[in-house]
Parts: structure tokens; C-alpha cells; sequence
């Protein structure tokens, strides 16, 4: 399998593992209270982990400089939801995946998907989309 195929393959692996954790969240008509969130990011964290091929240990020597076996023991808690993730931890392991940090959070599949295709555009091509995005929405003119 080529390195395409594969990249190919992984990504299509994580749309429709993110697409089953959908199923179990609220929709975008709906608020996540925060356990809702919290279970979203220990499922994120779990899901981010499996799709990049990483057993924690194995993830947790990526992360840090600090002793492995404690970051792998936090990872667990988090995976679990036994433990909330700081969103500085959260942000660092993102930075690593080449991914938004609202993968871990977003609760709107849709959503979702358009923060990971604008994290991977460049500078000037995000700023395009923004352009495109802001003349074709309506602006709302306020109270006359």
C-alpha cells in the first residue's frame, strides 16, 4: 500500500469513527452540557489514538519530557474520563496530529470537518475562505 493509499485509508477510518461518536453526542441544534464535553474529548483522545495506530505508552513518550508511565497513567484517566484533559495538553498533542484543537470538543460533525480542512489550508487560502465566507453570508443589519 502506498503512502497515499494509507493516508487515504486512515483518514477515511477517522470520518467514520468520528461519525459513529456522533451518534452517541448531541447534534448541533443541541448544547453539550459539560459531561457531554468531557465525554466527547476522553472519546476524541481514545479515537485520535487508535486511528494514528498508538498504544498509550506509545503515545505517551510523543507528548512530553516527563516519565512516561505517569503521562501514560493521565492518558488513561482522560481516555476514560476519569480525569479532564487540560486544554493546554489538549492543544500540544493537537499541534502534533496536525489537527485544530476543536477536534477534541466540537460537538457538529459539519463543523467539525471545516475546522480540520481550514487547519490544513494555508495562511493565505484560510483567508480566502474567510473573504468567500464573510461576502456570501448575510449580515444580520441589526435593530432599525
Amino acid at each position: 500500500m502506498s503512502a497515499r493509499q494509507s493516508d487515504a485509508a486512515a483518514q477515511l477510518r477517522l470520518q467514520r469513527l468520528i461519525a459513529d461518536s456522533f451518534k452517541r453526542n448531541p447534534g448541533p441544534d443541541q448544547h453539550a452540557s459539560a459531561m457531554q464535553v468531557n465525554a466527547i474529548v476522553a472519546q476524541r483522545l481514545r479515537l485520535l489514538r487508535l486511528v494514528v495506530g498508538l498504544d498509550r505508552s506509545s503515545l505517551a513518550r510523543g507528548i512530553g519530557p516527563e516519565d512516561p508511565r505517569s503521562v501514560e497513567q493521565r492518558l488513561w484517566r482522560y481516555e476514560t474520563g476519569r480525569a479532564r484533559a487540560p486544554l493546554s495538553w489538549l492543544a500540544g498533542l493537537a499541534a502534533r496530529c496536525d489537527l485544530p484543537v476543536e477536534f477534541f470538543v466540537c460537538s457538529d460533525l459539519r463543523l467539525l470537518e471545516l475546522h480540520v480542512l481550514l487547519h490544513r489550508l494555508g495562511r493565505k487560502e484560510q483567508s480566502q475562505v474567510y473573504s468567500l465566507l464573510t461576502t456570501k453570508t448575510p449580515r444580520n443589519p441589526g435593530p432599525s
